[in-house]
């Protein structure tokens, strides 16, 4: 009995909570509201859940949602993504304007309870808020693996992957009289990994040895189940009392055996390099990125543990990015267009495969630009308490960019080449 009644006084309180902070923030949320020129904000907002009941219609997909809205609020609006204030834009001039002119206002990512899971609480260089944590580790990575100096000194390992490749489509063909099937996607998905994986830490993932490839699968199944669930849209990143709605449904489950596929495989890469690091000295030309990263931490002063976080946080952006580029292989059909063109005799435009391309040359061809969509982030976080381009926002919004809606009135290609 005494126990019932502590639950129905616990019920009471926690309802009693609840209303106090929708009440507050209500009253937050008026209070934030400027004086002066504003953003319009779309109609039939809830208190609570902002409005989410409109954009999760099952019937129409979310970016003709928020299409109608711009139709009739404007090109750009504002709403409201549970207790979060969003603005949508969805004309290039004011996108322009965002990227250029008030780049550092916008260049931090929301929190998400995935990235705080699987990103190592949001440290990793493409997820990490704008700050001098990010600007070191972004000095890093540009320095340390990706400055042309450090590419030109690891340019064996690109070509020798290429080699290495191109010798197994060979061997293939050979074996089966000249003609073979090859999974494109997967075989340059494969080739794009071990790139990154030797001048990560050094080592060939996939090779002859079943077990290094079925390793590398695992890795490569984490990778697409982190990408999956950092794109889902979690009840707790809009209202964060419904964090209970992602652990009934399993998410957070997923995001922590994720967590520990990605954490198991870059902590054995971290473990293996300090113990070759004890037993001998490593030369300049056999330092991989986390050779000199560790090299980093230990003259800093760090705990290991912290160390060890930082480099497994750096060494997973990398990974990222070769993820989104493999997944922008949209381009592959047009290589079977060549041959038709060549026969034709349409030497207007340069054929692909015409004549060798060295990695080196700087040349545009259509096949080598990564999806457009990769170019430009779809959310971004405004992190400053001043109006921008005469619509007064305020810090703590999350900006969104329609870019179904941008890449109908103007070409991706043509305002990131600078033609507007």
């Amino acid at each position: 009995m005494k126990t019932l009644t502590e639950l129905r006084e616990f019920s009471l309180f926690a309802l009693l909570l609840a209303i106090i902070s929708i009440v507050l923030a209500t009253i937050c949320a008026k209070g934030n509201k400027k004086k002066g020129k504003t953003t319009p904000e779309v109609a039939g907002s809830w208190p609570v859940i902002g409005h989410l009941h409109l954009l999760g219609g099952r019937n129409q997909l979310l970016h003709k949602t928020l299409g109608g809205m711009a139709d009739e609020y404007g090109s750009i609006f504002s709403i409201r993504l549970g207790i979060h204030p969003a603005i949508v834009v969805s004309d290039w001039e004011i996108v322009k304007e965002c990227f250029t002119a008030n780049d550092r206002v916008f260049s931090t990512r929301p929190k998400s309870l995935a990235l705080k899971i699987m990103a190592y609480n949001q440290t990793t260089f493409g997820f990490a808020p704008y700050g001098r944590y990010w600007r070191d580790i972004r000095k890093l990575v540009m320095v340390e693996l990706l400055s042309n100096h450090r590419l030109e000194l690891l340019k064996h390992v690109r070509d020798s992957e290429t080699s290495l490749h191109m010798k197994d489509f060979y061997e293939k063909s050979s074996r089966n009289g000249g003609q073979v099937v090859v999974e494109m996607k997967q075989r340059l998905s494969d080739m794009a990994m071990n790139i990154i994986v030797r001048m990560i830490s050094g080592k060939r993932y996939f090779s002859a040895d079943a077990k290094g490839n079925q390793e590398a699968k695992r890795c490569q199944e984490a990778l697409r189940h982190f990408f999956y669930l950092v794109g889902l849209n979690l009840a707790s990143d809009a209202v964060p009392l419904f964090s209970w709605l992602d652990l009934v449904e399993g998410y957070t489950g997923k995001m922590k055996r994720t967590a520990r596929e990605l954490d198991c495989v870059l902590g054995s890469w971290v473990d293996e390099h300090r113990r070759i690091r004890l037993n001998r000295s490593i030369s300049e030309e056999e330092k991989d990125f986390i050779h000199v990263m560790l090299s980093i931490m230990d003259d800093s002063n760090v705990s290991v543990d912290e160390a060890d976080t930082t480099v497994k946080s750096s060494c997973l952006s990398p990974k990222q990015h070769h993820w989104r580029l493999s997944s922008g292989q949209g381009y592959l059909p047009s290589l079977t267009n060549s041959k038709q063109q060549a026969q034709g005799g349409d030497h207007l435009h340069p054929l692909t495969g015409v004549r060798p391309q060295e990695d080196s040359e700087c040349f545009r061809l259509q096949i080598y630009d990564g999806k457009e969509s990769n170019k430009m982030e779809k959310r971004r976080r405004v992190e400053f308490d001043k109006g921008t381009a005469d619509n007064n926002l305020v810090g703590g919004n999350v900006c969104v960019f329609e870019l179904m809606r941008l890449g109908k009135k103007v070409a991706p290609r043509a305002f990131v080449e600078g033609a507007y």
